[in-house]
C-alpha cells in the first residue's frame, strides 16, 4: 500500500512542475513580444545601415506635391493621419550645396524616417530637411552629418521630432512655429542645439508622456528629453536621466526660452525604449505588473505542490 501511495505522488508532481516551466516560459515571451510591438508601433526601431545612396536632392511643393511624388514610386502611404505619407531608407547625399529636402505648403500627414542626410551646403539656412508653412510632419530615427542645419522649419506646425542624430554644425532651427515635439535625440553639434524664436513658437523639448525604458541592463519609466555632447550632467539614481535641467535663454532679457527637465545623460543607443507607460496598477508599469504576477503564480503553484507533498508523507506515516 505504502509503495501504492509513492508511485502515485512520483507520476502526479512532475506534471506541476512541467505546468510551472511552461507558465514561465509563457510570460517571458509575452513580455518581450508586448514589448517588441510596442517598439515597432511608437516607430523606435534600428537604422539599416545598408540603405542605397541617392544624389539627387528632394522639393515637394503642396499636397498636389506629395501625391506626386507617391505616383512616382518615391513613397508609400496615403497622407492620412492614419496612414501617413511615408520616406524612408535611403541615404541622400547633398554634395555640399544647398538644401537636401525642401518641402513647402503641405497640410497632409508624413513621416520620414530611417534616412541619412549628410554633406549638405554651409550657407545659413541650408539643412538636411527645411520646411516652410507644412504641418504634421513626424520625423524619426535619422542621421543627420556634415550638414549646416539638421532641420530648419519656419511656419511649420504639429512636427515631432524624435529618435534623430544630429552631428553637423547646428541641431533645429524653428522660426514662427507651433506644438512641435523635440525629444528622445541626439545633439553632438559644434554650435546650438535647438534654435527656437522666443514669443513666436511653442516648442516641448521632452516628451509629455512617460515611457518604458531600459538603461544599463534595468527597465525604468519616465518622461524623456534629449541628450547634448556639451553638457555633462550627473545621474545619482542611474536612471539615464541627468539631475539637471537644461536651460536656453535669452541673450537679451535673460527670459527662458525653453527647458528640457529630463535630459538624457548618453546618446540615444545607449537606451532601450520600450513605447509610452501603459498603467493600469497606480505607480506600476505594464512590464512590472508581469513580473509580479508571473513571479505570484509560481509561488502559488509551488506553495500548493508542498501542501500536497507534505499530506501525502502524512498519510504514508499514518
Amino acid at each position: 500500500m505504502v509503495k501504492e501511495v509513492m508511485l502515485t505522488f512520483k507520476l502526479r508532481y512532475p506534471r506541476k512542475q512541467l505546468f510551472n516551466s511552461i507558465l514561465c516560459v509563457f510570460f517571458v515571451i509575452f513580455t518581450v513580444g508586448f514589448y517588441s510591438d510596442l517598439n515597432q508601433v511608437n516607430g523606435i526601431v534600428e537604422k539599416s545601415t545598408t540603405s542605397p545612396i541617392l544624389h539627387s536632392k528632394i522639393h515637394i511643393i503642396g499636397n498636389e506635391g506629395w501625391s506626386e511624388f507617391k505616383s512616382a514610386g518615391n513613397c508609400t502611404g496615403s497622407g492620412t493621419e492614419a496612414d501617413p505619407y511615408l520616406l524612408a531608407d535611403y541615404t541622400i547625399d547633398g554634395g555640399n550645396n544647398g538644401t537636401i529636402i525642401l518641402l513647402e505648403n503641405s497640410t497632409v500627414f508624413f513621416k520620414i524616417e530611417n534616412m541619412t542626410f549628410q554633406n549638405g551646403g554651409s550657407s545659413y539656412r541650408d539643412a538636411g530637411i527645411q520646411m516652410f508653412h507644412v504641418n504634421n510632419a513626424i520625423i524619426q530615427n535619422n542621421r543627420f552629418f556634415n550638414v549646416s542645419f539638421g532641420i530648419y522649419a519656419q511656419y511649420s506646425n504639429d512636427t515631432l521630432i524624435v529618435g534623430n542624430e544630429f552631428l553637423g554644425e547646428h541641431g533645429i532651427s524653428l522660426e514662427y512655429c507651433w506644438e512641435t515635439m523635440i525629444y528622445f535625440n541626439t545633439f553632438n553639434t559644434n554650435r546650438f542645439f535647438i534654435f527656437s524664436l522666443k514669443h513666436h513658437s511653442l516648442t516641448h523639448q521632452m516628451s509629455k508622456e512617460e515611457f518604458d525604458y531600459s538603461y544599463g541592463g534595468q527597465n525604468f519609466t519616465s518622461r524623456l528629453g534629449n541628450y547634448y555632447s556639451s553638457e555633462p550632467n550627473t545621474d545619482r539614481d542611474n536612471d539615464g536621466i541627468g539631475e539637471s535641467s537644461m536651460v536656453y535663454k535669452d541673450e537679451h532679457d535673460g527670459y527662458i526660452e525653453y527647458a528640457d527637465d529630463f535630459c538624457l545623460v548618453k546618446p540615444i543607443s545607449y537606451y532601450t525604449l520600450y513605447g509610452p507607460a501603459t498603467k493600469s496598477i497606480p505607480g506600476f508599469s505594464v512590464f512590472q505588473i508581469l513580473e509580479l504576477l508571473a513571479l505570484t503564480t509560481i509561488l502559488s503553484v509551488n506553495s500548493k505542490t508542498k501542501f500536497a507533498v507534505k499530506t501525502k508523507i502524512d498519510r504514508i506515516e499514518q
